[in-house]
Order: C-alpha cells, then sequence, then structure tokens
C-alpha cells in the first residue's frame, strides 16, 4: 500500500562544534597482494567494548578524495584516506545528529556520495528513521539533520534501517516491527526521498513509497534498496530495492529451503509514484547457522537468509551476497551466497530479472563466512568482504573477488585481511559490513570487524584492488 512519511525533526549541525572522545590515531598499517589482488591500505579503526551500547558495532563507511567516515552504532569517526584519524573524532552519534546525550540510536549506514560529493549517514533514532548529510564534502562542518517518520499502521514501529542513493533520489527502507507483539506482521516499507531537496537543507521533504509488499502469502521484511555510485555508468529509470525470502519465509525454520530473490523498482514520484517487481529463481538456500569460536562452540550469530546490506548497480548488472546455511559433507555450516543479476527496464516498469551468475563460499570444518557486503569497481570487478570463524579461529575478516572477465560463478581470489586476536566472549556480531565505492579507476573500500584484545571488537577498513 502507498505510505508518505513525515518529517518529524530537522537540525543544522557544525560537527567543528561537537566535542571529541579522543582516542588514539592509528594502530597499524599494512600493504597486502597475492596473485593479481592487492590491499594497498588496510588499518585499525574504531573499537567499541564487547556488551556495551547496544552489544554491537554494526557499520557504514564512506570514501571520498581526501577523508573516510565510519559510523558504527555508538561513535562516527573521520580519517584520511591513508588512515590517519583527524582530531576531535570519534564523536557520539547521538550528539553527531544534533539529539540528546541519553537518546539510543542504532543501525547505522555511511556512503560517500559520488554524483554530489557530500556525506550520507543513516541511524534508527527516537525519531523513527534519521538521515544526515554533510553540506560540502568536508565531514568536519556542517550536517544537515532529517528525523523521518516511517511508520505506517498503529502500534508498528521502524527497525533495520537502510539507505543507497542513485543520481537524483535517495532510497531507504525498513522493518515494519509490533514491539509488544514480537513476530506479529513483521513486514517492509521502501520509500525513495528527493536528493536535492535534503542537500539544499530543505525542510519541504516527504518520503513517499509503499509498505506491506507481499508475494505467495508471505510479507516480504527485509527489503535492501540498490545502491548506484557509478557517475560513468548508466542510470537506471527508478530506484532498484532487492529481497530473499525472509523472517516470514519457510527457509527460516532448520530444514526448508527458499529458492527465490525479488527486485522491485519504484518510478515517479507523488501521486503518479508506481512499483513495479518480479523474482528470480536460484540454488536453494535456507536459514544460516550460529558460528563457533575458540572459546564456544555454535556461540556466535551470522544472521541469514536476510539481506543486510545494500546490493550494487553497475555496468547493467546488481551485484549481491547473504548468508545461506550449506552441508559441507561434515556438517551444517554458515556460508555465503552471491551473485549477479541484470534487470530488464522497459519506460518506467520494471519488466524481467536475469540471473547471470551465482556462487557460494563455503569452508570445510566448523569454519564459519557470514556476513558479506559487496562493492564493484570501475571496470566491472567484484569485491566481498566477510567475516570467518571457527572452533580454531577467532573471528576475522577476509575478502574474495573476481574480475568481470573470470569464468563466471567463481571467486578467483580470497584473502585475509585482519586476524582475529583473541576469542569473543559474546554472542551478538553485529548485523552486517561495509563497502564504499570511491570513484574513477580508484580502489574499492571495505569495512569489517574482528575480535580484538581487551573484550572489545576491533574494525578494520580497507581498500582492495586488482
Amino acid at each position: 500500500m502507498p505510505v508518505t512519511g513525515k518529517l518529524v525533526y530537522f537540525k543544522t549541525v557544525d560537527e567543528s562544534k561537537v566535542p571529541g572522545l579522543g582516542g588514539s590515531v592509528l594502530d597499524s598499517m599494512q600493504e597486502q597482494s597475492k596473485g593479481g589482488l592487492s590491499i594497498p591500505v588496510a588499518f585499525d579503526a574504531q573499537r567499541e567494548p564487547y556488551r556495551s551500547g547496544v552489544e554491537r558495532p554494526d557499520m557504514g563507511i564512506g570514501v571520498g578524495p581526501k577523508y573516510i567516515v565510519q559510523s558504527i552504532n555508538a561513535q562516527i569517526a573521520v580519517y584520511t584516506t591513508s588512515g590517519q584519524k583527524l582530531e576531535g573524532w570519534p564523536k557520539r552519534a547521538n550528539l553527531f545528529l544534533g539529539l540528546k546525550a541519553t537518546d539510543f540510536v542504532v543501525d547505522t549506514r555511511a556512503q560517500w556520495d559520488t554524483w554530489d560529493h557530500r556525506f550520507w549517514i543513516s541511524f534508527l533514532c527516537p525519531h523513527g528513521y534519521c538521515l544526515a548529510v554533510s553540506k560540502t564534502s568536508d565531514p568536519n562542518g556542517v550536517w544537515y539533520v532529517y528525523g523521518f517518520d516511517l511508520r505506517d499502521k498503529p502500534g508498528f514501529e521502524v527497525d533495520f534501517g537502510q539507505f543507497a542513493f542513485d543520481q537524483h533520489t535517495v532510497s531507504v527502507s525498513t522493518h515494519m516491527a509490533h514491539y509488544r507483539h514480537l513476530g506479529e506482521g513483521l513486514h517492509a516499507g521502501i520509500f525513495t526521498i528527493d536528493k536535492a531537496a535534503l542537500e539544499s537543507g530543505s525542510m519541504n521533504v516527504a518520503p513517499q513509497g509503499f509498505a506491506d509488499i507481499h508475494t505467495s502469502g508471505h510479507d516480504i521484511d527485509t527489503v535492501e534498496p540498490v545502491l548506484v555510485p557509478n557517475t560513468a555508468g548508466d542510470q537506471p529509470a527508478g530506484e532498484f530495492f532487492m529481497s530473499t525470502e525472509g523472517f516470514n519465509f519457510p527457509c527460516y525454520g532448520i530444514r526448508p529451503y527458499c529458492t527465490h530473490l525479488y527486485v522491485f523498482m519504484l518510478s515517479g514520484s507523488g501521486d503518479s509514484q508506481s512499483i513495479s517487481g518480479g523474482d528470480v529463481e536460484m540454488q536453494p538456500y535456507r536459514f544460516t547457522p550460529v558460528a563457533s569460536t575458540p572459546r564456544c562452540k555454535r556461540c556466535l550469530e551470522t544472521v541469514g537468509p536476510m539481506m543486510t546490506t545494500s546490493p550494487v548497480y553497475n555496468k547493467g548488472l546488481i551485484s549481491f551476497a547473504f548468508g545461506t546455511g550449506e552441508n559441507n559433507g561434515s556438517r551444517e555450516i554458515a556460508a555465503i551466497r552471491w551473485g549477479q543479476l541484470a534487470p530488464t527496464v522497459t519506460g518506467t516498469e520494471l519488466t524481467s530479472t536475469r540471473l547471470i551468475q551465482s556462487g557460494t563460499l563455503e569452508y570445510a570444518g566448523d569454519r564459519a563466512a557470514f556476513f558479506p557486503s559487496v562493492m564493484t569497481d570501475y571496470a566491472g570487478s567484484f569485491y566481498m568482504v566477510f567475516d570467518v570463524s571457527s572452533s580454531t579461529q577467532s573471528p576475522s575478516v577476509y575478502v574474495a573477488a573476481r574480475r568481470a572477465s573470470d569464468p563466471l560463478n567463481q571467486l578467483t581470489e580470497v584473502q585475509l585481511v585482519k586476524g582475529g586476536a583473541a576469542p569473543p566472549d559474546v554472542f551478538p556480531w553485529g548485523d552486517y559490513t561495509a563497502g564504499a565505492f570511491s570513484g574513477s579507476s580508484g580502489p574499492v573500500w571495505f569495512a569489517s570487524e574482528y575480535a580484538g584484545v581487551n573484550n572489545e571488537f576491533g574494525t578494520e577498513i580497507f581498500n582492495v584492488k586488482f
């Protein structure tokens, strides 16, 4: 059904006047190479103690020509592209948004807008969905902060916010969850917002979209907006969104499988806004088993098969990845399903979707792979960050990749980026990692988490290229 969100909070925040939290500047930096894949820059970024705040960092990353903005649930930091943390950062996320120090924020996302040269950050906040955009390309100055009420039904609240953009439009999506009756009527809302209005600091903005999207008798609950970052690529006629068969489908049981992906497109605005979509069949996938660590067996969350990070549209293809359960011959293990599909748009309608390639990244024994995030570069090469954990390996950061010219259905490079230092003693492990497109012919960037040494989540920022 059509839904129009309401602007309920607006504030202009000068981040140069928001107090920082202090902390170390740079812990480590390294250059790695294996075969044709290289990691020119990798450094330890923000940390968060276990069981502090929301018990997991989550994260977003935006990378411009000079600065990197990394958001985690509790705080936000700015680095140079060589890994030097800027003075005055990190800052508490709620103060960054102009909120009270006691306000709770969660589920952060971040990106650099290659089209308009600004940084974007989103959070769930007391106002519902909070979205911030820098006034210029400098993240140390003024930001416009918006809070939107996106609820579509009485008794429901927004959860697990998601964010993406293309040349002219910001796309957001959320769960719609009934917190007094958990699991009752869980569904999704997908919205578009005029990007130029947000960038100008206008208060005359309203998200428009659709909620309660369902297929085959099931509500679709986790729908990711598709990022369109390549300014040299084609611009779709509408805004794409993508989903697996999520919580409301049988693959969230132990044995049943799901077999479809769903792609939607919002076109137009106001009363003329329309939604179109379709599904594509793929190799069966199912609930993602929890992972083991050197401390305990089956004790670390992996989250799947919901799609937790934005797919990426580039050169006519949508690249994606999500968690799944696989039998590796000895046990059920957390693995990653990745792929690319080609949407066909006729006029302002998505008329068909074709799966071009897909594969499964899995390991032997009890080695689990989880929390993938994908990004493509200027040439169309595919990159994916993910975490790995097992009874002999603390949670660590890996990257996998393939050139656009490589044989279909194969990841040709897999490389360790940052090894876990000590077994964690928590079950929550963050719902997602993050990827960023830096523009032109440069490398792509990622941020992920690993097990730190002092009972804390460590986060690693790195770039990668062929």
